[in-house]
């Protein structure tokens, strides 16, 4: 075990990648229980497991001088002897944490890492969490294992969204089979929910990012309600979490309702969605959940206003028999200020880590802005200006912008920088947000024919 954690802290010392990649490669070939720990490390195992857990485990006064929870862990003094732990009980103790919860799972990891040597406390603890934090993540050692022999990691995925340009009648052509089911695009965060029984019996709810993350903890009232409307069996459901605008979500200090919206139910994922949308719907109608709409009547009611303190919510959808309908609907979303439209084909099974069965058309908008300054790049755009300093004619929004400046935009700005300075970059961006940032914004090209910036406070 030692060798391990000797080629963990070589990883964590190592700036480059490409010397990361080296260790990890030794670390696999001449250490028997690497495979083993990096698969622990980056499984997708939810244990339910946050920093705070720690935390509680071990009381500190001051967490803010902690950043990284395994540093405290380092500074601990035990009354107990130290010992050293072998991986399998590592592994163990990994498998038992995950049917844990509350008070329990508190007292079963004091009772596991307090007699942990040191640096069996810094590096259990960041596999358990899922973050090493000395630069290599689930890509890295699957480049390194694969070649080598050695079992990759397969992550936690959902099914994407592809691109769509709903003013192109090709694009459409190329990639919508009408009819097709079209939805609101919200403006919040992707999340899958399961309602499970543990070993005990005891019911609970998992919500798991787009990126595999644990997000049960941040969303206590939808797993509340959950638990409430499936008290038996098991239950998987796709859908967004979102609140009255996305900077609110996003803000810890906001105390307005979470919501969430769901669109898919993967019970069975090779049903095709036709199937499985008229499952969704109708488990809503015998759990009388509300609906976003009116499936009879087709009306669009503003979810920010009609919902009071329902937390669970069917999405919004419609059939589209022709391009017409897709760009007739994809408006009516723009004026009500949504974020944009997502279209699926109907018999299409859920498929995880694709793109070629649901596609999303966003709203776009165009700003003049001026180049008030530039910055460098790095890796082989070091020395280059590979971002762009710009402000509105108010002078109260500006922006960096680095997306959409390819080689022959990185070369021409580099060779004369400063000439650029006060001149107009047209920009594409998704919206102004109410602390007046600019959400997304895309380098479009320097506007030669326009001296004037666009004032975006009007």
């Amino acid at each position: 075990m030692d060798k391990l954690l000797n080629y963990l802290e070589e990883l964590e010392a190592e700036p480059s990648n490409i010397g990361k990649e080296q260790i990890l490669s030794e670390a696999l070939t001449h250490c028997v229980e690497a495979e083993d720990f990096f698969l622990l490390t980056f499984n997708d195992t939810v244990y339910g497991i946050e920093q705070r857990t720690f935390y509680h485990a071990f009381p500190c006064e001051d967490a803010s001088k902690y950043p990284d929870v395994s540093d405290w862990l380092c500074t601990l003094v035990s009354e107990e002897p130290t010992k050293p732990v072998t991986l399998n009980e590592l592994l163990e103790f990994a498998n038992k944490i995950k049917d844990f919860s509350g008070g329990n799972q508190t007292r079963e990891i004091r009772k596991f890492f307090i007699t942990l040597e040191v640096k069996q406390k810094k590096w259990f603890c960041r596999a358990i969490l899922h973050d090493l934090r000395c630069g290599v993540q689930v890509k890295t050692y699957n480049k390194v294992a694969k070649p080598l022999g050695f079992k990759t990691v397969e992550k936690f995925s959902l099914q994407l969204c592809g691109k769509v340009d709903l003013n192109d009648d090709e694009d459409i052509k190329k990639r919508i089979l009408f009819p097709c089911y079209m939805e609101c695009k919200y403006d919040g965060i992707r999340l899958q929910a399961e309602v499970f029984s543990r070993p005990d019996n005891t019911r609970t709810c998992r919500l798991t990012s787009r990126r595999g993350k644990d997000r049960t903890d941040k969303y206590p009232e939808v797993c509340k309600d959950l638990i409430t409307l499936f008290p038996d069996g098991y239950m998987v459901l796709d859908g967004e979490i979102i609140a009255e605008s996305f900077q609110k979500l996003t803000r810890l200090d906001d105390t307005s309702t979470r919501r969430f919206v769901v669109w898919d139910i993967l019970i069975d994922e090779k049903l095709p969605y036709i199937n499985r949308w008229d499952n969704l719907v109708n488990l809503f109608d015998t759990l009388e959940l509300p609906c976003i709409t009116d499936l009879n009547n087709k009306e669009i009611p503003y979810i920010k206003e009609n919902f009071g303190s329902s937390v669970i919510l069917l999405a919004e959808h419609f059939t589209a028999n022709n391009k017409e309908e897709l760009r007739e609907y994809y408006d009516e979303l723009n004026k009500r200020g949504e974020e944009g439209i997502i279209i699926k084909n109907i018999h299409e099974p859920y498929k995880r880590n694709s793109r070629a069965t649901m596609f999303k058309c966003k709203k776009v908008f165009t700003a003049d802005l001026r180049i008030t300054g530039w910055k460098h790049g790095e890796g082989k755009r070091a020395g280059k200006v590979s971002t762009l300093c710009l402000e509105d004619a108010s002078k109260r929004i500006s922006c960096d912008v680095g997306s959409g400046i390819d080689d022959y935009w990185c070369e021409k700005l580099t060779a004369d920088s400063d000439s650029y300075v006060g001149k107009i970059a047209e920009i594409k961006y998704n919206e102004i947000t109410e602390t007046g940032s600019i959400r997304f914004p895309r380098f479009v090209t320097v506007r030669e024919d326009k001296d004037e910036a666009d004032d975006l406070t009007k």
